[in-house]
């Protein structure tokens, strides 16, 4: 699984954010901080935190087997003194310390994060004179937030650009009333604008597929979000004959679609 890459207010939220692209839970991901944020005068942000995600790739069990058996090798010929009984002790009695204190960790209620997200949105549309319904849906984990209305373009602007920052902010409202108590994973949606882009880019990219198909030529896509051109590989690699791979370095990362040449041919 290819790397993406995350900028945003701070490191947590960054990582949110990389989790609900990749569509993933946090123990399966695998992160890399490549900066982290820095407050100017007044707290207001001054740099972005900027985070590296990916699908935790998992060891092959041969690997493993050859990385023991070196552990094996090395320990030949020591001899254990009375040192190491103790020294195991103390780490397990520090991995059990971290065991109670994620276990005492409490997890938000639906309810109280309900009353974390939709005063602040309603009064959000209040200010924008705006006409909407907020709604908090829970679904396997992943807690769904939806403004509904009319002529609510004004949050979602140019390719989501607002409603990702509309995100940011929400996230960091939650962290502020969270108190460091963990909250299940959140995707924010206003007018079904995710929804309707997802079904967007799916017909798109079987048009393109059967294009490629038809002339047996590539076909570059312009630069996308992380998340957007995971649906574009997701949906080309159901499709026989056809590839996709990215290509750039984000923001300019995008998606090339391109016949599979079969086995043997040139």
């Amino acid at each position: 699984m290819e790397w993406i890459e995350i900028a945003s207010s701070d490191v947590e939220t960054a990582k949110r954010i990389a989790l609900e692209e990749l569509g993933i839970r946090e123990q399966e991901a695998e992160f890399e901080i490549l900066a982290e944020e820095k407050t100017g005068l007044f707290g207001r942000v001054k740099t972005e935190a900027r985070v590296r995600a990916r699908v935790k790739p998992r060891r092959p069990r041969g690997q493993q087997s050859r990385q023991q058996r070196n552990s094996k090798g090395n320990n030949k010929g020591r001899t254990s003194t009375s040192k190491k009984p103790p020294r195991q002790a103390s780490r397990q009695n520090s991995k059990n310390k971290r065991g109670n204190m994620e276990s005492e960790q409490t997890q938000i209620a639906l309810e109280e994060l309900q009353e974390m997200v939709v005063p602040f949105l309603n009064g959000l549309l209040e200010t924008l004179d705006k006409t909407g319904e907020v709604k908090v849906e829970e679904d396997d984990g992943l807690v769904e937030v939806r403004v509904v209305g009319e002529n609510l373009g004004v949050l979602i602007g140019p390719r989501g650009a607002v409603l990702s920052s509309l995100y940011d902010v929400l996230s960091t409202v939650i962290q502020s009333q969270a108190a460091g108590r963990r909250y299940p994973r959140i995707r924010l949606d206003v007018g079904d604008y995710r929804k309707k882009r997802r079904e967007a880019l799916v017909d798109f990219a079987k048009d393109l597929a059967s294009e490629s198909l038809n002339t047996g030529k590539e076909i570059v896509l312009e630069p996308m979000s992380a998340g957007d051109r995971k649906i574009v590989h997701d949906t080309v690699s159901a499709i026989d004959g056809v590839k996709t791979q990215s290509e750039g370095d984000d923001p300019l990362r995008r998606v090339v679609i391109l016949p599979q040449v079969a086995e043997g041919q040139n």
